[in-house]
């Protein structure tokens, strides 16, 4: 009961046990995650968001582990369901900010970078300019496009023309 040989209580199963359950675990876990949407490439949650959506897959992917130990007549301790679970969102979540640094290290390279203009002067605008700002997308702002005419510059970058002009403004700009 304490830690170390003697400490530790000995395994109730025996390794195999669980190394035979691996596939199933790795088949509902893929189930899960796949139908809550966690492999979605398109997926810009803001970071409070995505660990939400983390542990809520975590979460419903443990449970149906859970059920399917339970169906199966073979029973883990509680303990053991909280060392999985607690495991699977970390891991989850070290794999997710990994992965989110190798994309963003991807699209921020500048072969990766497409000039974009933003077409709106308003509001909307300059959300879509602080969004490209703050979120490496790979598009690099050049600047506005004006529907209905606009000052010369909006939050740094100049505005290019009209909408009437486009095809020559992304001649011109290389967008």
């Amino acid at each position: 009961r304490a830690l170390g040989p003697g400490v530790l209580a000995p395994f109730k199963h025996g390794l195999s046990i669980y190394t035979g359950a691996l596939p199933i675990v790795l088949a509902i876990w893929l189930v899960v995650f796949a139908a809550t949407g966690m492999y979605d490439p398109r997926r810009t949650l803001s970071t409070i968001a995505a660990r939400g959506a983390d542990f809520r897959a975590v979460s419903l992917a443990t449970l149906m582990v859970a059920a399917a130990s339970f169906l199966s007549h073979f029973h883990y301790s509680r303990l053991m369901w909280l060392e999985f679970w607690a495991l699977g969102l970390v891991l989850t979540w070290a794999s997710r900010a990994f992965w989110g640094r190798v994309r963003e290290r991807a699209l921020t390279r500048p072969e990766n970078v497409s000039r974009t203009l933003i077409v709106g002067c308003g509001d909307l605008g300059r959300i879509v300019l602080e969004r490209l700002r703050q979120y490496p997308f790979g598009l690099e702002p050049v600047g506005f496009i004006t529907t209905n005419g606009a000052p010369a510059e909006v939050d740094g970058l100049p505005v290019l023309g009209h909408l009437d002009d486009l095809p020559s403004l992304l001649a011109a700009h290389d967008v």
